[in-house]
């Protein structure tokens, strides 16, 4: 009997030491996976860094050339920089060729949330109202608050997530400029809008400013929609090729006023950067 119980006895070592073998090998194959997870993560983090650093440095490259015109400029202008054996494709377009949150007027905002939104005319209607409201709200000293940016659009009653996604990339709050939308500087998806869902209409447009166009032709658009009017605000864009294949979106908002503080022709009054990845 003492040798059953002394072999049981074993078994059970056996057995309690394969399971604290396995237990250990899990934990450090659990390990392995985060420390590879914390690697990649750095790795990304620095990529990301840098690209953020190249942007930055292109789009300055990009204001240089656009300030050196000397006056206000009108629409949009594309360019390449080539820095560290990189050749980087910056964009610099007014804002005024986008919808203004806090100047659009009603017609404009019903078009957007229609046209670019897919909503029936009487929620867009609806929600037309609602911002206009929201953009006229007065502080303490009887100043409309406006809308500080982009985002706060959210705020507004009846604005979800999905409406928003829709729209976010055609708007601005900062143009300072008439209300209507600038066709010289407008993205496609902007002029989609004001042409009423008429793609063929906009993308014409766009074809023939892009090819440098004398006496574009517009008068197929609402007047009350838009107008040419010069502009000092831009946003720019610099796209940022990573050595994995996706790129860095990087980004600037910029007043190209002279006499700043700063002692640059310019002032950046919002950055951002964020992934593009290339479509599949």
């Amino acid at each position: 009997m003492s040798t059953r119980h002394a072999l049981r006895g074993r078994g059970m070592v056996l057995v309690a030491v394969l399971w604290i073998v396995a237990a250990l090998s899990l934990i450090v194959t659990g390990m392995m996976h985060s420390v590879r997870g914390e690697i990649r993560q750095v790795g990304l983090s620095s990529r990301i860094a840098q690209g953020s650093a190249l942007g930055g440095g292109a789009i300055t490259v990009a204001l240089q050339r656009l300030a050196s015109g000397g006056s206000p400029q009108v629409g949009f202008l594309r360019t390449e920089v080539k820095l560290q054996n990189l050749d980087i494709p910056v964009d610099a377009r007014a804002l005024s060729g986008y919808v203004d949150l806090n100047l659009a007027q009603p017609l404009l905002l019903e078009k957007l949330f229609t046209v670019a939104a897919g909503l029936p005319v009487t929620a867009a209607n609806a929600l037309t109202q609602a911002l206009l409201q929201h953009r006229d709200r007065k502080d303490v000293l009887g100043r409309p608050l406006r809308l500080e940016a982009v985002e706060d659009l959210l705020q507004v009653p009846g604005v979800d997530y999905e409406v928003y996604a829709k729209v976010a990339d055609l708007l601005t709050t900062d143009s300072r400029g008439s209300g209507r939308v600038n066709v010289l500087a407008a993205p496609l998806a902007v002029l989609i809008v004001v042409a009423d869902g008429n793609q063929a209409l906009a993308q014409r447009i766009v074809q023939d400013r892009d090819a440098g166009a004398v006496g574009l032709d517009t008068t197929a658009l609402n007047p009350q929609l838009v107008d040419n009017a010069p502009s000092r605000r831009y946003v720019l864009q610099a796209r940022v090729p990573l050595s994995d294949g996706s790129g860095l979106l990087v980004s600037r908002w910029v007043d190209l006023s002279a006499g700043r503080l700063e002692g640059l022709p310019w002032r950046v009054f919002h950055a951002d950067h964020r992934m593009d990845n290339p479509a599949p």
